[in-house]
């Protein structure tokens, strides 16, 4: 089993999951509980101080994520629901099974994308970096 906690190893998880390189199906079925893991974990195992892991590995953490929550995405097409802004939103049944603390691991995760991507080279809606950061 791979150590997705060093950096190295989390790049090319990433990339695996980037170019849709086979990864073995049991190694595949625990990522997302293991990424989740390093995305919300910190210090002490309570819900408050400092992050485990570092900001860089938790942000690819989520891109991993949101990676495997596409690829699902495209193989149950008649699943997805959009919203009026063009975002994607968890329907009612898959809402209905996770407990309050999971969507509340899942808002922080949102929250980590969105800093992450105002830095100005990305603002979250597809564009690249500005006129003034050229």
């Amino acid at each position: 089993m791979i150590d997705i906690t060093k950096r190295s190893e989390m790049k090319t998880v990433e990339q695996a999951l980037r170019h849709n390189w086979d990864i073995p199906a049991r190694t595949y079925a625990d990522l997302p509980a293991r990424l989740l893991e390093i995305v919300v974990s910190r210090d002490g195992g309570g819900t408050a101080g400092p992050y485990l892991y570092g900001d860089r590995l938790r942000l690819s953490a989520i891109r991993c994520l949101i990676m495997m929550q596409g690829q699902l995405i495209a193989a149950q097409p008649q699943q997805l629901d959009l919203n009026v802004s063009g975002s994607f939103a968890f329907d009612m049944e898959t809402a209905s099974t996770m407990s309050r603390e999971e969507m509340a691991q899942v808002t922080e995760a949102f929250q980590l994308i969105d800093q992450g991507g105002s830095n100005g080279r990305h603002n979250g809606n597809g564009n690249g970096a500005s006129r003034s950061d050229r």
